[in-house]
């Protein structure tokens, strides 16, 4: 009977009670979503780094990694690639030269990450020949493949000749006209608007180096294979390591999305205190003449709370299924990113499709603190409504 009375109750002032719900329904709504969009960010991240990238792990020589980003890449040449090709020997594994310089076309000039490779190897490990939007991949020492947003940004095509330009091993500046055999999209924005491939024996003599730098592993390393590299004079970066900056920025989105979560359902929590109290204040002779006739001070709380939570239940549930809907459509179809949109993201690598990914335990749990939040909030307006006296609050009226 008193959950009857309570919701029967929480529809005769509509426009209250519908305020009310829509601040439920947006809080449930925005978390849920909002939950789905920066999980699908870091996990679409992962992925195209690992795909694109850095595959599973890493190898570098020990010392370089620390500093990577102010250390000079060919100052640091592995020693050991025969060891490692041996020990590596089942892996699919792609053994390159990283290089910093620049590219002219000129008139114009950017600076370039450069890696030279061994297209098979390449190919093994993140299947670059795939990646190949037009032209072919390179065929002959004087020619490069080079990324589509590189390209434009040069207003570069085919068969068009650029200059690289570098420091050697011996600090002097070389510099080479290439001509493009193929431009390549790989969906990563930090790839295809700084990359270029070239053959790795022509950047050896470029270099005026000998060996090799950077080694991507395409799968992960089983312990045996860990312990005999880590008796090398190298070190061994698993993905993880790799991404670490980026998945602590996502940590960061998530974890300011979880507080304007809480700070929402308070919001909704503090609406639906406002609206009992002045429902309690409205209908104190009611309140005095259920009590006058029998309704003891527990039913009347039971009714109040019964009433709160009421709202709570269906607010979170519609915003619960709407939040769910919109996240699962968003994962299955994703969001085409307008043109210029990747100036937002120049230090992570996503496409220009985002989708989102969508957990059913996280969004179970905010349903779950939605329905908390309005139970918790009716208590204070339902224990105002049984410390009423029946005599004074029907003499009153």
């Amino acid at each position: 009977m008193i959950i009857k009375m309570a919701f029967r109750n929480i529809f005769r002032h509509k426009a209250r009670t519908i305020l009310t719900l829509v601040m439920i329904v947006m809080g449930i709504f925005i978390v849920i979503v909002g939950e789905g969009a920066n999980r699908g960010l870091e996990l679409q991240i992962i992925d195209m780094s690992i795909k694109t990238d850095v595959g599973k792990n890493k190898i570098y020589k020990k010392g370089f990694y620390a500093e990577k980003e102010d250390n000079n890449p060919i100052e640091y040449l592995i020693e050991n690639e025969k060891e490692i090709r041996d020990i590596l020997k089942d892996k699919a594994v792609s053994y390159r030269i990283h290089f910093n310089g620049s590219i002219t076309n000129g008139i114009n000039e950017l600076g370039a990450k450069f890696y030279g490779i061994n297209k098979q190897e390449e190919d093994s490990v993140f299947n670059r020949s795939s990646q190949i939007i037009e032209g072919h991949h390179f065929n002959k020492e004087n020619e490069v493949i080079i990324g589509k947003d590189f390209a434009d940004l040069l207003n570069l095509k085919l068969n068009d000749t650029i200059t690289i330009i570098a420091r050697t091993k011996n600090k002097t500046i070389n510099a080479y006209d290439m001509t493009i055999s193929g431009i390549f999209k790989t969906n990563n924005i930090l790839i295809d608007k700084n990359v270029i491939f070239l053959e790795r024996n022509f950047a050896k003599k470029f270099l005026e180096i000998d060996k090799i730098n950077d080694i991507v592993i395409k799968d992960e390393l089983s312990q045996n294979e860990l312990n005999k590299l880590n008796k090398l004079n190298i070190e061994v970066m698993n993905y993880t390591i790799e991404l670490e900056d980026m998945i602590e920025t996502m940590k960061i989105k998530r974890q300011s999305m979880f507080v304007t979560s809480i700070v929402l359902l308070l919001m909704a929590g503090v609406g639906i205190i406002n609206t009992m109290l002045m429902v309690m204040l409205e209908r104190k002779r009611e309140i005095g003449v259920l009590m006058a006739n029998g309704m003891n001070r527990k039913e009347i709380l039971l009714l109040f709370l019964s009433e709160g939570t009421a709202i709570g239940v269906i607010g979170s549930f519609i915003g619960f299924i709407f939040g769910t809907l919109l996240t699962l459509y968003y994962q299955k179809n994703g969001i085409l990113l307008p043109e210029g949109s990747d100036a937002l993201a120049s230090n992570m690598p996503i496409s220009n499709v985002f989708y989102f990914s969508y957990n059913y335990t996280i969004s179970i749990i905010y349903l779950i603190a939605g329905i908390f939040v309005a139970a918790i909030s009716s208590i204070y307006p339902a224990y105002k409504a049984t410390t009423l006296e029946p005599a004074e609050v029907i003499r009153d009226y």
